[in-house]
């Protein structure tokens, strides 16, 4: 009989935003296209894992047989669990861990927190290409990745567009509040001090007939992003003077909005939000 696979699922845990405590639940199973017998020795798999802060899984068999799965260098994962014959333990002490049918491992890195997908036996991760930021979208239901990017001087929207599409990705639209939240987060990491209406290039360019722009009328290039609803709320700051790309910034009072601005590189532009869509 086979030996049953072992692997380390890591979880972390955020407390009070500045702790961090690193679970790790033990489960028999087998990664798909993984052969364990091909990993290198390593007696001390689980606990490599567990110090290293890059690791999220941890593969290993009897034979001390390790592979050790990377959190940035993975996008997709999938563990197929065996039988409880095989020895899966489903009733942990009730004052350590819930059981096995309510276990719910959820992967939590930077400000990403990522659910495993559970479908009966198969359990499936998946995330963005390196630390890009994951968004659940509703109506209609996809999955959006992005990443923010800074030029630190004013740039034009055609920059931007080529800046993302030479790594393969498009500038990106934005959805709702918490798509823009994120990104002036990171804008005010990554610049120290912009002024006030400057902001990173998204998706969105006013298409124009002779000069005549419609304030609400604009077109979407990254091939997943309706954004009308977000352009008619109140986080949205919209004028009529020839600025007709979007970027997300901050207003006089600090405030996230989504607004117009020039596409060209003598304007606000000062960065751009690259993107795509998730696959699943």
């Amino acid at each position: 009989m086979t030996t049953p696979f072992v692997f380390f699922l890591v979880l972390l845990v955020r407390q009070h935003h500045t702790a961090a405590i690193t679970k790790m639940s033990q489960v028999y199973g087998t990664v798909t296209d993984e052969n364990i017998s091909d990993a290198p020795i390593n007696e001390n798999c689980e606990a490599t894992c567990y110090l290293d802060t890059d690791c999220m899984l941890a593969f290993f068999d009897a034979d001390s047989h390790c592979l050790l799965i990377s959190y940035n260098a993975t996008e997709k994962l999938e563990v197929v669990l065996t039988s409880k014959s095989d020895g899966l333990q489903t009733n942990p002490p009730s004052d350590s861990c819930p059981s096995f049918d309510e276990f719910q491992p959820v992967f939590n890195m930077g400000d990403n927190s990522i659910p495993w997908q559970k479908d009966g036996d198969t359990w499936t991760f998946w995330k963005c290409v390196g630390d890009w930021k994951l968004f659940k979208r509703t109506d209609p239901n996809i999955t959006v990745c992005m990443q923010a990017y800074p030029f630190g001087t004013p740039t034009s929207r055609n920059d931007s567009d080529l800046f993302c599409g030479n790594m393969g990705f498009k500038v990106t639209g934005v959805a709702n509040v918490e798509e823009m939240s994120w990104i002036l987060s990171r804008m005010n990491v990554l610049i120290s001090n912009f002024i006030k209406y400057q902001g990173f290039f998204v998706d969105g360019i006013r298409p124009c007939t002779d000069n005549v722009c419609g304030k609400y009328i604009f077109d979407w290039s990254d091939g997943y992003t309706n954004g009308t609803a977000l352009l008619y709320s109140s986080y949205t700051e919209l004028s009529e003077g020839g600025e007709n790309c979007l970027t997300v910034t901050k207003n006089g009072q600090g405030l996230v909005r989504l607004n117009d601005a020039s596409c060209d590189p003598a304007g606000t532009g000062i960065g751009v939000v690259c993107g795509y869509k998730m696959l699943l």
